[in-house]
Protein backbone atom coordinates (compact mmCIF):
# COMPACT_ATOMS: atom_id res chain seq x y z
CA UNK A 1 0.00 0.00 0.00
CA UNK A 2 1.32 3.05 -0.98
CA UNK A 3 2.25 5.48 1.39
CA UNK A 4 0.16 8.26 1.86
CA UNK A 5 1.21 11.86 0.48
CA UNK A 6 0.86 14.17 2.93
CA UNK A 7 -0.39 17.47 1.72
CA UNK A 8 1.90 20.66 1.88
CA UNK A 9 -0.40 24.01 2.76
CA UNK A 10 0.36 26.48 0.47
CA UNK A 11 2.93 29.26 2.69
CA UNK A 12 0.62 32.22 3.11
CA UNK A 13 2.29 35.83 1.80
CA UNK A 14 3.93 37.44 4.36
CA UNK A 15 2.30 41.09 5.64
CA UNK A 16 4.54 44.19 5.51
CA UNK A 17 5.76 45.14 8.63
CA UNK A 18 4.02 48.30 9.96
CA UNK A 19 6.24 51.07 10.87
CA UNK A 20 5.35 52.99 13.87
CA UNK A 21 4.83 56.06 13.79
CA UNK A 22 8.79 58.22 14.95
CA UNK A 23 7.88 58.89 18.46
CA UNK A 24 7.68 63.11 18.81
CA UNK A 25 6.43 63.87 15.46
CA UNK A 26 2.43 63.71 14.77
CA UNK A 27 0.64 61.51 12.14
CA UNK A 28 -0.82 63.08 8.73
CA UNK A 29 -4.01 62.99 10.39
CA UNK A 30 -3.47 64.65 13.44
CA UNK A 31 -2.09 66.84 11.32
CA UNK A 32 -4.42 67.63 9.34
CA UNK A 33 -7.20 67.68 12.78
CA UNK A 34 -4.97 70.40 14.68
CA UNK A 35 -6.96 73.59 14.37
CA UNK A 36 -3.63 75.31 15.16
CA UNK A 37 -1.67 73.86 12.52
CA UNK A 38 -4.78 74.55 10.11
CA UNK A 39 -5.02 78.64 11.39
CA UNK A 40 -1.49 78.95 10.55
CA UNK A 41 -1.38 77.46 7.13
CA UNK A 42 -4.01 79.79 6.71
CA UNK A 43 -2.74 83.13 7.74
CA UNK A 44 0.61 82.38 6.05
CA UNK A 45 -1.90 81.79 2.58
CA UNK A 46 -3.55 84.93 2.70
CA UNK A 47 -0.33 87.07 3.80
CA UNK A 48 1.33 85.20 0.43
CA UNK A 49 -1.65 85.95 -1.85
CA UNK A 50 -1.71 89.28 -1.09
CA UNK A 51 -5.80 88.80 0.86
CA UNK A 52 -5.61 91.70 2.85
CA UNK A 53 -7.57 95.04 3.04
CA UNK A 54 -5.00 97.14 5.04
CA UNK A 55 -2.05 97.24 6.41
CA UNK A 56 -3.55 97.44 10.10
CA UNK A 57 -5.01 94.11 8.76
CA UNK A 58 -1.89 92.77 7.59
CA UNK A 59 -0.25 93.76 11.43
CA UNK A 60 -3.19 91.50 12.62
CA UNK A 61 -2.52 88.52 11.08
CA UNK A 62 0.87 88.69 11.53
CA UNK A 63 0.35 89.80 15.13
CA UNK A 64 -1.89 86.48 15.25
CA UNK A 65 0.44 84.28 13.39
CA UNK A 66 3.77 84.99 15.68
CA UNK A 67 2.17 83.05 18.78
CA UNK A 68 1.10 80.36 16.46
CA UNK A 69 4.82 79.40 15.15
CA UNK A 70 5.68 78.62 18.76
CA UNK A 71 2.56 76.46 19.34
CA UNK A 72 3.31 74.30 16.31
CA UNK A 73 6.11 73.75 16.36
CA UNK A 74 7.89 71.61 13.58
CA UNK A 75 4.89 70.80 12.46
CA UNK A 76 5.31 73.50 9.44
CA UNK A 77 7.31 72.86 6.77
CA UNK A 78 10.37 74.25 6.11
CA UNK A 79 9.14 76.47 3.74
CA UNK A 80 6.09 77.47 5.35
CA UNK A 81 8.10 78.31 9.04
CA UNK A 82 10.33 80.63 6.39
CA UNK A 83 7.51 82.47 5.06
CA UNK A 84 5.71 82.81 8.33
CA UNK A 85 9.05 83.98 9.88
CA UNK A 86 9.38 86.62 6.36
CA UNK A 87 6.12 88.19 7.64
CA UNK A 88 7.05 88.31 11.35
CA UNK A 89 10.53 90.26 10.35
CA UNK A 90 8.74 92.33 7.44
CA UNK A 91 6.06 94.11 9.63
CA UNK A 92 7.33 96.96 11.96
CA UNK A 93 6.39 96.66 15.94
CA UNK A 94 3.86 99.03 16.58
CA UNK A 95 5.36 102.09 17.82
CA UNK A 96 4.38 103.69 21.42
CA UNK A 97 2.11 106.87 21.24
CA UNK A 98 4.09 109.52 22.87
CA UNK A 99 2.26 111.07 25.50
CA UNK A 100 0.96 114.54 25.03
CA UNK A 101 2.17 116.87 26.48
CA UNK A 102 0.86 118.41 29.58
CA UNK A 103 -1.44 121.53 29.40
CA UNK A 104 0.19 124.33 30.10
CA UNK A 105 -1.50 125.76 33.52
CA UNK A 106 -4.22 128.07 33.18
CA UNK A 107 -3.62 131.78 34.44
CA UNK A 108 -6.00 133.91 35.82
CA UNK A 109 -6.05 137.59 34.51
CA UNK A 110 -4.58 139.96 36.86
CA UNK A 111 -6.52 142.28 39.14
CA UNK A 112 -7.34 145.45 38.02
CA UNK A 113 -5.03 148.48 39.85
CA UNK A 114 -6.73 150.62 41.86
CA UNK A 115 -6.92 153.16 39.88
CA UNK A 116 -8.31 151.69 37.28
CA UNK A 117 -11.30 149.69 39.12
CA UNK A 118 -12.17 153.68 39.97
CA UNK A 119 -11.90 155.20 36.76
CA UNK A 120 -13.79 151.37 35.47
CA UNK A 121 -16.65 151.89 38.33
CA UNK A 122 -17.03 155.26 37.83
CA UNK A 123 -18.10 154.81 33.92
CA UNK A 124 -19.99 152.19 35.21
CA UNK A 125 -21.92 154.11 37.37
CA UNK A 126 -22.97 156.74 35.04
CA UNK A 127 -24.24 154.24 32.13
CA UNK A 128 -26.31 152.82 34.76
CA UNK A 129 -27.96 156.10 35.57
CA UNK A 130 -28.31 156.33 31.78
CA UNK A 131 -29.82 153.43 31.75
CA UNK A 132 -32.03 153.85 34.95
CA UNK A 133 -33.24 157.29 33.37
CA UNK A 134 -33.85 155.61 30.34
CA UNK A 135 -36.02 152.61 31.96
CA UNK A 136 -33.74 150.14 29.97
CA UNK A 137 -32.43 147.01 31.33
CA UNK A 138 -28.51 146.83 30.99
CA UNK A 139 -26.26 144.04 30.59
CA UNK A 140 -22.47 143.24 31.28
CA UNK A 141 -21.86 143.17 27.59
CA UNK A 142 -23.87 146.38 26.54
CA UNK A 143 -21.80 148.07 29.05
CA UNK A 144 -18.25 146.27 27.62
CA UNK A 145 -19.74 147.72 23.59
CA UNK A 146 -20.80 150.69 25.06
CA UNK A 147 -17.89 151.74 27.12
CA UNK A 148 -14.98 150.29 25.24
CA UNK A 149 -11.94 150.63 26.75
CA UNK A 150 -13.04 152.48 29.54
CA UNK A 151 -14.23 149.02 31.57
CA UNK A 152 -11.34 146.79 30.67
CA UNK A 153 -11.74 143.05 31.06
CA UNK A 154 -11.51 141.98 34.37
CA UNK A 155 -11.73 138.92 36.60
CA UNK A 156 -15.34 138.19 38.81
CA UNK A 157 -13.33 139.24 41.91
CA UNK A 158 -12.60 142.62 40.25
CA UNK A 159 -16.56 142.58 38.75
CA UNK A 160 -17.74 142.47 42.52
CA UNK A 161 -14.90 144.99 43.83
CA UNK A 162 -16.07 147.17 41.12
CA UNK A 163 -19.89 147.11 41.64
CA UNK A 164 -19.22 147.72 45.39
CA UNK A 165 -17.39 150.41 44.10
CA UNK A 166 -20.21 151.86 41.90
CA UNK A 167 -22.81 152.01 44.82
CA UNK A 168 -20.30 153.52 47.65
CA UNK A 169 -22.11 156.82 47.26
CA UNK A 170 -25.96 155.52 46.95
CA UNK A 171 -27.68 157.03 49.84
CA UNK A 172 -28.89 154.30 52.56
CA UNK A 173 -32.58 154.95 51.65
CA UNK A 174 -32.12 154.11 48.17
CA UNK A 175 -32.07 150.98 45.77
CA UNK A 176 -28.72 149.94 45.18
CA UNK A 177 -27.55 150.49 41.09
CA UNK A 178 -25.87 147.30 40.96
CA UNK A 179 -29.35 145.91 41.28
CA UNK A 180 -29.89 146.89 37.31
CA UNK A 181 -26.87 144.78 36.49
CA UNK A 182 -27.59 141.71 38.81
CA UNK A 183 -31.70 141.62 37.94
CA UNK A 184 -30.43 140.62 34.19
CA UNK A 185 -27.35 138.83 34.31
CA UNK A 186 -27.33 135.49 36.15
CA UNK A 187 -23.22 135.42 36.94
CA UNK A 188 -23.39 138.51 38.22
CA UNK A 189 -26.56 137.82 40.59
CA UNK A 190 -24.52 135.20 41.97
CA UNK A 191 -22.26 137.37 43.53
CA UNK A 192 -25.06 140.37 44.61
CA UNK A 193 -25.08 139.18 48.25
CA UNK A 194 -21.47 140.18 48.59
CA UNK A 195 -21.97 143.93 46.92
CA UNK A 196 -25.64 144.28 49.23
CA UNK A 197 -23.34 143.37 52.61
CA UNK A 198 -20.86 146.07 51.53
CA UNK A 199 -23.14 148.61 51.73
CA UNK A 200 -24.93 147.38 54.93
CA UNK A 201 -27.72 145.33 53.28
CA UNK A 202 -29.25 141.80 53.82
CA UNK A 203 -30.72 140.54 50.90
CA UNK A 204 -32.20 136.05 51.18
CA UNK A 205 -30.23 133.22 49.54
CA UNK A 206 -32.70 131.94 48.06
CA UNK A 207 -32.72 132.27 44.59
CA UNK A 208 -36.52 132.80 44.39
CA UNK A 209 -36.83 135.38 46.91
CA UNK A 210 -33.81 137.06 45.53
CA UNK A 211 -35.16 137.83 41.60
CA UNK A 212 -38.66 139.16 44.14
CA UNK A 213 -35.84 141.43 45.98
CA UNK A 214 -34.45 142.45 43.00
CA UNK A 215 -37.20 143.02 41.13
CA UNK A 216 -38.49 145.50 43.64
CA UNK A 217 -35.14 147.45 44.22
CA UNK A 218 -35.38 147.90 39.88
CA UNK A 219 -38.28 149.33 40.29
CA UNK A 220 -37.30 151.27 42.62
CA UNK A 221 -33.97 152.87 41.11
CA UNK A 222 -36.68 153.45 38.02
CA UNK A 223 -38.65 155.75 39.94
CA UNK A 224 -35.82 157.56 41.61
CA UNK A 225 -33.63 158.41 38.80
CA UNK A 226 -36.52 158.99 36.28
CA UNK A 227 -36.76 162.08 38.19
CA UNK A 228 -33.29 162.83 39.27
Amino acid sequence: MAAARRLRRPTPPARPATRAPRPGRPSSQERAEDPALKKARRLIRRLNQGDVRSAREERRIVKSLAPLLEEIGDRLSALERRDAQSWIDRVPAPRTPAKPAAPAPRQEEPSLEPDKLRAAAAAVRGALKKAAREQTVPTWERLEQQLGSALPKMTADDQVRLLIAVDEGTPGDQALLSSLLAASDSGLRRHYPAVAAASGLDVPDDEGDLRDVLEADVQQVYDHWRHA
